[in-house]
């Protein structure tokens, strides 16, 4: 799962991203994920945290954690990559200069890019250490979301697309995750 992270988010610096990153932001974002990439391994390898202890003695079946962990980082990666892919494909079209993204996955909810990375994060963390580290983990970063990263994207979308993004605000009321947030 680190390495998928990885290479999602590399791909997504390469291929997708139109916005310069500035270094300050480059060194926060790729030390934050190489440390919380590196604890959920950690987590997963240490015989007192990892999920695969919960089942018995040699059995060598997955664990419930572990294959909702799985799930969720899945569908988690699937939609923040597929709704990052829609996206730049809509913008690339210069026909769309100054217009918002409201179709794909976007029609579900606002921010779903930040849903599925919410997903992603709570799964891998979840099939490394169980149910209480993934809920934690999902809990977390929603509330981030929620309290900072989309209010913060809201103000700036509304200064930047005015009257478009008080419509598609009024047309899909999910920010996070479409039919709970």
């Amino acid at each position: 799962m680190a390495i998928g992270s990885f290479i999602k988010q590399s791909y997504w610096v390469i291929a997708i991203s139109q916005d310069a990153l500035p270094p300050r932001a480059s060194a926060y974002i790729g030390t934050f994920n190489a440390l919380a990439n590196s604890l959920n391994t950690v987590l997963f390898a240490n015989t007192a945290t990892s999920v695969l202890n919960s089942v018995g003695g040699d059995e060598t079946r997955l664990s419930a954690p572990t294959i909702v962990g799985i799930s969720l980082y899945a569908i988690g990666m699937l939609l923040e990559w597929g709704s990052e892919l829609q996206r730049f494909k809509f913008k690339k079209d210069p026909r769309n200069k100054g217009r918002v993204y409201t179709g794909g996955l976007f029609a579900l909810a606002r921010h779903i890019n930040y849903g599925g990375y919410v997903l992603w994060r709570a799964g891998f963390a979840m099939a490394a250490a169980g149910w209480a580290w993934g809920a934690f983990i999902g809990g977390l970063h929603t509330y981030y979301f929620v309290k900072a990263g989309i209010p913060e994207l809201d103000d700036y979308c509304s200064k930047k697309y005015t009257g478009q993004w008080a419509q598609y605000k009024k047309a899909v009321p999910y920010k996070l995750i479409p039919f709970v947030i």
